[in-house]
């Protein structure tokens, strides 16, 4: 699982809510909130599954790379984002430029595998 092995990697503590209890999900439910309140209300219904595709990425690009946050010191969360460096990727199992990828027959997945991972993730600790 990639997020989980990313969360490991940058010190992270995922913590999960207990289920049915929406009242501890509140920045899920502030996002519910945005998106309820800047996208749908202002548009009304979307005609197709490509309007509605199309209205979410341009909403999602203003908010992080137009619109200036409260919560990060009034800068955008574009700003803010500190991507993994290209270098770093291999030890995460993602993507890595042709260039920086490892060849031959270790690159391969194994007959019949499906998954580039094939140690098993750490148990993730939750948080009650």
């Amino acid at each position: 699982m990639f997020f989980e092995r990313i969360c490991r990697h940058t010190g992270i503590t995922q913590r999960l809510p207990k289920p049915r209890s929406p009242t501890t999900t509140g920045k899920v439910e502030r996002w519910h909130q945005s998106i309820q309140g800047e996208l749908l209300a202002p548009h009304g219904p979307l005609d197709s599954l490509e309007a509605a595709q199309a209205a979410v990425d341009a909403w999602r690009t203003e908010y992080n790379t137009v619109r200036a946050h409260q919560a990060l010191n009034m800068t955008t969360p574009a700003e803010r984002f500190r991507p993994i460096p290209v270098e770093q990727r291999a030890v995460l199992g993602l993507w890595r430029p042709p260039e920086l990828a490892p060849t031959g027959p270790s690159c391969e997945l194994p007959e019949g595998s499906d998954s580039i991972d094939d140690e098993p993730d750490e148990p993730v600790v939750a948080a009650a």
